[in-house]
């Protein structure tokens, strides 16, 4: 360990005690070369054989995180081997971690615009890692830095692998309850979709949720009756991302974001006009939401009620008039209008059991939207999307007539 005052390879001044981390420990430093202030890490060769990773590999892949073009990593200034050990020379960015922010809000949950800006900031840092190969594996609210000049930084990259790497290799660091279940040996291999369940459900630390508050009465409560349609948007792409199978969370993080801007884009009501010109956007975000849970079959009904009072209202109706007016059958808008009445019906079937209406006319309704889309390039992905909410009716409606006998 080094002291204040003292220097490290001959070049960084220390100005701090080290701070010690899982694996590593951390000295915030002056490069007596560049002339700036710095944090320097070490992590010791006996955590990379342990992890079953080289050292030279590790320095390779920090090497490529340095060139990723994005704001919402720490810059990397260089990274060696010596003394037993491999050191990574960062910026040193000023702040909170939003563990320590949590920390001092307790039973507070934070605001909606803080946790989709949040959740993007990750999404995009994610995204730029997933597309250079590499996983970052230990997002967490203690990994994420809200940095004095406005950024969300996503910083540590101790745990970082590449994509090619097998999980059965070796044993992985993890932190309960951020990290996805194939890092404990559950579902599949390691993926984007392993960050995107820690982004998740650093998002649900962020909304101070515990299990069985994914309710309209409970987000009222927190959020009032204004934000609690956002709260439920926000929320229905948290559960999609915290799903204990990854096939069933968002592909990678280009859906997520998309997710996301769809999800705060629907703040505002649409009207017809409205609906047609955003389209094209939001056409392939409402099919991959509605394809989320394509695994639900009829006889699956006793999960999917509570879920889908958690869904809030997304587009036009398709049976809205003047929105069929301008988007005839075959066209993006009545593709578009469609696919609303999909999601729709998926999202919020348990409220039309409840309300009374039958059956029989949610069928129809969907029979109805499939012609929205006759002859449009796009026509498979709403039949797609029309059979899960049918599959979402039939588990609802067989499990009201079960709760009646």
């Amino acid at each position: 360990m080094y002291l204040p005052n003292e220097m490290i390879s001959g070049r960084y001044l220390v100005l701090a005690p080290a701070i010690r981390g899982g694996t590593s420990c951390i000295y915030k430093v002056f490069d007596t070369e560049e002339h700036h202030i710095a944090a320097l890490r070490r992590t010791g060769f006996s955590f990379f054989k342990s992890a079953g990773i080289s050292p030279e590999n590790y320095m390779n892949m920090i090497e490529t995180i340095a060139k990723l073009p994005t704001a919402n990593l720490p810059s990397v200034y260089s990274v060696y081997a010596e003394e037993g050990a491999v050191w990574e020379a960062m910026e040193f960015a000023e702040g909170f971690t939003l563990e320590e922010l949590i920390k001092r809000r307790p039973g507070r949950p934070f605001p909606l615009t803080a946790v989709f800006t949040v959740m993007r900031e990750l999404a995009e840092a994610a995204e730029a890692l997933h597309t250079a190969g590499i996983l970052h594996l230990d997002i967490k609210p203690g990994n994420v830095l809200a940095a004095e000049d406005g950024r969300i930084l996503l910083i540590d990259f101790g745990s970082c692998r590449l994509l090619s790497e097998p999980l059965s290799d070796r044993g992985m660091p993890a932190t309960p309850p951020f990290a996805a279940p194939e890092l404990y040996g559950g579902y599949g291999h390691l993926s984007p979709r392993t960050d995107i369940y820690a982004a998740g459900m650093t998002a649900k630390a962020m909304l101070g949720l515990k299990k069985g508050c994914f309710f309209r009465p409970y987000l009222r409560k927190i959020y009032g009756r204004e934000e609690e349609g956002r709260a439920c948007r926000l929320l229905r792409i948290v559960r999609a991302c915290t799903e204990v199978n990854p096939e069933k969370r968002p592909e990678d993080c280009r859906m997520l974001l998309s997710l996301l801007s769809a999800a705060e884009q629907a703040d505002e009501k649409h009207r017809p006009a409205k609906a047609l010109k955003r389209a094209a956007a939001l056409v392939p975000v409402l099919a991959a939401a509605a394809v989320f849970s394509s695994g639900l079959s009829a006889g699956a009904g006793t999960e999917a009620v509570p879920d889908a009072y958690c869904a809030a209202e997304t587009g036009e109706r398709f049976d809205n008039p003047a929105a069929q007016s301008l988007a005839p059958a075959g066209t993006d808008g009545g593709f578009y209008i469609g696919m609303s009445a999909a999601a729709d019906i998926y999202e919020n079937c348990a409220d039309y059991a409840a309300a009374g209406i039958p059956e029989e006319e949610l069928l129809a309704r969907l029979d109805k939207a499939a012609k929205t889309a006759s002859g449009h390039e796009r026509e498979e992905s709403l039949t797609a999307a029309l059979s899960t909410a049918e599959n979402m009716v039939r588990a609802v409606y067989a499990w009201q007539k079960g709760q009646k006998r």
